[in-house]
């Protein structure tokens, strides 16, 4: 499976453009009025902060999942597939890349079983009849030499239809050209560095610089013209 130019025909929001007003990136959207905790109430459903999980670590990784699904059922395949030939079904592997160790963990595991959750779901639906999906994870320790290691390892693999990761920005400074150079397609559910799909010029002069990678969430220059919606005693600085 490989990234195609159909994908050149998607929305901005997908390859990271500003097209939500700067919440796309926020960890809850909910309305201003009301004390912080019932609004919080209102978006998780947990009862208070302590142990409220992100939004976007919920979501996001299943919608890159769901990306990943549409350009194989759109026909994006490779020349060699696996599986074998007749009546039997091809297998397609959804490569996973973010910190599965270290300090950082803790939210890449999330990536990583929010794909695995998809990629089972998928195959009960027979989302994709001609295929059986199967997870490939490959922990980068939030390191980007260890990040371009295992993109090179999922790279060499013809059975790959696409990649989900990484978590941080400097990982994918490493890993996007080595899935551009083999024409496969990355999507991030996490990455906020506007030079990844935007340059260096991303203010004056913005311009594509891996035509395979993409990401679900906004940048932090859409998020630094955004008014901010919570005290700054309580607003926590993003490291990514």
């Amino acid at each position: 499976m490989r990234y195609s130019a159909a994908v050149a025909t998607w929305p901005d929001a997908a390859v990271g453009r500003p097209s939500d007003g700067g919440l796309g990136r926020r960890t809850f959207a909910a309305p201003r009025s009301g004390s912080p905790d019932r609004r919080r109430r209102k978006v998780t459903g947990l009862p208070n902060r302590k142990g409220a999980r992100p939004l976007k670590h919920r979501i996001l990784p299943g919608l890159a999942v769901a990306v990943i699904l549409a350009m194989v059922a759109a026909g994006c395949s490779r020349e060699s597939g696996g599986g074998g030939g007749g009546g039997a079904k091809k297998t397609a592997k959804i490569g996973v890349i973010a910190p599965l160790t270290g300090p950082l963990s803790a939210l890449g595991l999330g990536i990583k079983n929010s794909v695995d959750l998809a990629v089972k779901q998928a195959n009960q639906k027979g989302t994709l009849k001609d295929y059986t999906l199967v997870l490939d994870a490959q922990d980068d320790a939030a390191t980007p030499a260890t990040g371009a290691n295992a993109a090179n390892k999922l790279a060499s693999d013809d059975t790959l239809a696409g990649v989900i990761g990484t978590l941080n920005s400097s990982v994918a400074q490493q890993v996007a050209p080595v899935l551009a150079k083999a024409s496969i397609a990355q999507i991030s559910p996490a990455n906020t560095n506007p030079t990844l799909t935007r340059g260096q010029k991303f203010l004056d002069a913005p311009a594509r610089v891996w035509p395979t990678y993409f990401r679900v969430c906004t940048t932090y220059a859409v998020r630094a013209r955004s008014p901010p919606t919570t005290p700054p005693s309580r607003r926590a600085s993003s490291r990514w």
